[in-house]
């Protein structure tokens, strides 16, 4: 069983990757309905589901009725579409001049419906001829006809005296989450349950000479409505019943249990997701970073000792300074596991969706041809210190050059197909825990806010237990995780940071994720000496000895541009001595240059 949960995660990997698709247009969920507050929470993705697929819909355009009673010919309507999958009617007038019952006249809305599910043996009249089409039905009654329609009855076992013990004896193949006195008329939302329930159960076959009902694959919700596989889309974040297309058929929103942005201890979302506050055995959970599946599923063990006390055999924990880490409680979704090798797929017991913030900086925006912004260029630090910005652009008109922004990574789905053998070459029995820097897609940065500064002396520098604070005016701040763009940091080996100013970024909960010195007041330098310190076209650079007007030296300042031009070959000629630029640093003697203006790291000739 851990083995098939470690492939079917694997598998559950590769769907989450379909990342972010929009619904047909014009098609109803039930967050449309004004009364979707009261349908019960238990019944809420049943509901949902129904509405969806265009089986049980609303009573009107705007309410659904979850409390309503279920009427004999709305369940004509639900056996009815789940059985030939014509959510939208049409083919039901087939039927309707069937003339089966004579209180089911022609022109009656529901005449297709009844006739189709008595012809096919799926409902019964009341006797004398007639349906009774608004009367109302038992939980029995409705669990026969939904029995039927998924293979049950073929004895006629739910007829006789003894009818409602045989489909007791079969009911748990769709009654399963629901209290109900079976022998009342069901409400809606109950009703929804069952369809729900009926849809997603394995369909039956009588075997004659087994003398029992044997399950096949195939569910109706696979056969008939084209449900190929299922994942969890964290970009939204909802559980997506998928087509073989990847044409999303079904969208679950999803909402978390808890959420946390400090650093979180994997035993104890076990706990936080309700599941195992008492249950014991083995527990599977999927970790998902900023919409992909970038760090790694797995499994662990969950029991108690002779105190009783629950302990938790696993000494992972999550990243989470200044990470938006939301928990989802998976238990409750296993029916929706479904795949075209084996519909009875297993699951993952909780899920944990991270976001990942990277400080940013517009440093270019391109006017179309028209004169108006166009795109907009940002460098984002997002893949480790020391390691240089990713430049990306975003489709965004409202920030000046210059400006510096908080972004995270939102996955883009057009990059799933190159990536999907790497995926499946993983090792099933043990998926690897791939490091958080690797990046498996292209990043696609989304900008979330302009983030708040403080400006002050740096006075310490402390790493404790993994984790490090700086002290800046004597106030204590926690830095995010992912704190790749630093000065301060650059400097800390020799303590060079100390007696300087600089200019730190906060993060929206108040952690520094990044900072740069604040140079001179006049804003001056004179380049003593310049060099590559790596050649070729990409992620090319000049470093630079700088001297401030204060007579203070800046040694190995990283300089990107000059004179708006990058620093690259073919185009150093901004540069006074173009040639100095291709010698290595140690065989470049000390030239004449004139003054610059500093501001970040470009140098603009004056």
């Amino acid at each position: 069983m851990r083995t098939l949960k470690k492939a079917l995660c694997i598998v559950l990997a590769l769907v989450m990757a379909v990342g972010l698709l929009t619904m047909a247009a014009g098609a109803k969920s039930l967050k449309d309905y004004s009364d979707a507050d009261k349908v019960s929470a238990e019944y809420k993705t049943a509901v949902d589901v129904n509405t969806q697929l265009g089986i049980l819909k609303g009573m009107t355009e705007t309410t659904y009725e979850p409390q309503g009673t279920l009427t004999r010919a709305q369940l004509a309507t639900i056996i009815y579409r789940i059985v030939t999958g014509d959510v939208k009617d049409e083919y039901v007038a087939n039927y309707a001049n069937a003339d089966r019952f004579s209180d089911v006249p022609a022109d009656a809305w529901f005449a297709g419906y009844v006739n189709y599910c008595a012809d096919n043996g799926y409902l019964k009249g009341m006797g004398n001829g007639k349906y009774d089409p608004a009367g109302t039905l038992t939980g029995y009654q409705a669990m026969a006809a939904l029995l039927r329609a998924i293979g049950y009855d073929k004895n006629h076992e739910y007829e006789g005296t003894d009818w409602t013990v045989a489909v007791t004896k079969d009911a748990a193949a769709i009654n399963g989450g629901i209290k109900a006195d079976w022998s009342q008329p069901i409400s809606r939302e109950i009703a929804a349950q069952l369809t729900f329930n009926a849809l997603m159960a394995n369909q039956v076959t009588w075997i004659a000479f087994l003398g029992q009902y044997v399950p096949g694959f195939d569910s109706l919700v696979y056969s008939v409505f084209g449900a190929d596989h299922a994942g969890v889309d964290v970009n939204i974040p909802a559980y997506v019943l998928y087509t073989a297309n990847n044409k999303p058929l079904v969208t679950i929103p999803l909402e978390p249990v808890k959420t946390y942005n400090t650093k979180i201890d994997i035993c104890d979302l076990l706990v936080d997701s309700g599941i195992a506050k008492s249950d014991v055995g083995y527990y599977w959970y999927c970790v998902y970073e900023n919409g992909q599946h970038g760090n790694y599923c797995d499994d662990f063990t969950h029991a108690k000792n002779t105190a009783g006390k629950n302990l938790c055999e696993l000494e992972n924990d999550l990243h989470g300074q200044g990470v938006d880490t939301k928990l989802f409680d998976m238990s409750e979704l296993t029916y929706l596991g479904i795949g075209k090798e084996n519909h009875s797929v297993d699951y993952i017991d909780f899920l944990v969706a991270q976001t990942y913030y990277y400080l940013a900086q517009v440093v270019d925006i391109k006017d179309d041809a028209h004169g108006s912004q166009g795109a907009t260029t940002i460098l984002v630090w997002c893949d480790g210190a020391g390691k240089e910005p990713v430049e990306a652009t975003i489709d965004t008109k409202e920030y000046a050059v210059g400006t510096w922004l908080i972004v995270h990574d939102v996955y883009d789905p057009s990059m799933l197909e190159d990536n999907v053998q790497a995926l499946a070459n993983r090792d099933v029995n043990d998926p690897p825990k791939v490091a958080r820097s690797t990046r498996v897609f292209t990043p696609n940065f989304v900008v979330d806010y302009e983030p708040a500064t403080v400006t002050g002396t740096l006075e310490k520098i402390i790493e404790e237990n993994e984790k490090v604070t700086f002290t800046v005016d004597k106030k204590v701040y926690d830095l995010n995780v992912d704190y790749y763009m630093s000065e301060a940091m650059s400097k800390d080996l020799e303590n060079g940071f100390k007696g300087k100013t600089f200019t730190f970024f906060l993060d929206k909960y108040g952690n520094i994720i990044g900072d740069l010195e604040v140079v001179s007041a006049t804003g001056y330098a004179v380049v003593d000496k310049i060099a590559y310190r790596e050649k070729g076209l990409d992620n090319a650079y000049a470093e630079a000895n700088l001297v401030y007007m204060d007579a203070s030296k800046d040694p190995g300042y990283k300089i990107t541009k000059v004179d708006g031009k990058d620093i690259k070959n073919g185009e150093s000629s901004a540069v006074a001595y173009p040639d100095a630029l291709s010698q290595g640093w140690e065989d470049n003697a000390p030239w004449e240059a004139p003054l610059y203006v500093l501001s970040g790291t470009e140098l603009t000739a004056v």
